[in-house]
C-alpha cells in the first residue's frame, strides 16, 4: 500500500473515511456477516441436509438476495480472521501515516485476538473462515485452516514485527 507521506486535504479525507470505518467495526466488536456465511444458519443446515448443491445454492441465494436476510435465517455476526488481519493492516497503515500510537495499539489488539484464536487441532498457527464453506469441489467446516486466511494473518504479523521489532510476531 502506498503510504501517505504528505497529508493534504484529499489524503485527510481518505484517513477520515478509514477511521470512520474502523470506528464502526470497533463499535460492532469487529463482528459482522460474510458474503459466504449462509451455511451458519441453523435453518439452511436443516434444509440442505448435507447436500453440496443445496448448500452452494443456499449460499448463492443468500449472497445475491436484495437485502440482508441473514438475521432472519439465524446467522449470527462473528469475527472473521481474515477481516481481523485486514483491520490490523489498516490500523498499521494509519499508524504509519499519522504516527498516532493508538492505531498501533489497536492493530496489535487485532493480532492478539488472532494469536489467541487460531484453528484448533493443527500443528503451528493457522486460520480459516468463521463459517462453513461450500465450493463445487469440497465442503470446509468453519475454522478449517486455509492458505488465504493464514497468509493474510501472516502478512499482518510480519508488518507488526516490522513496525514494533517485537519478535513475538514472528
Amino acid at each position: 500500500m502506498v503510504l501517505l507521506k504528505k497529508l493534504n486535504k484529499r489524503n485527510e479525507s481518505y484517513l477520515d473515511a478509514c477511521i470512520d470505518v474502523l470506528n464502526y467495526a470497533e463499535s460492532q466488536d469487529y463482528g459482522g456477516f460474510s458474503k459466504f456465511d449462509a451455511c451458519n444458519s441453523p435453518l439452511v443446515k436443516a434444509i440442505t441436509v448435507n447436500n453440496k448443491w443445496l448448500r452452494g445454492g443456499a449460499t448463492l441465494f443468500v449472497n445475491k438476495f436484495p437485502f440482508n436476510i441473514r438475521p432472519l435465517l439465524g446467522v449470527q455476526k462473528s469475527k472473521n480472521p481474515k477481516g481481523m488481519a485486514l483491520f490490523a493492516q489498516a490500523y498499521f497503515n494509519l499508524y504509519q501515516a499519522t504516527k498516532n500510537d493508538k492505531f498501533l495499539e489497536k492493530g496489535k489488539w487485532c493480532l492478539d485476538w488472532l494469536i489467541e484464536n487460531p484453528c484448533k487441532g493443527y500443528s503451528g498457527f493457522c486460520w480459516g473462515y468463521n463459517f462453513d464453506w461450500q465450493s463445487t469441489l469440497y465442503f470446509a467446516p468453519k475454522h478449517t485452516p486455509n492458505c488465504v486466511v493464514t497468509i493474510f494473518v501472516g502478512e499482518a504479523l510480519i508488518r507488526a514485527h516490522e513496525l514494533t521489532k517485537d519478535k513475538n510476531y514472528l
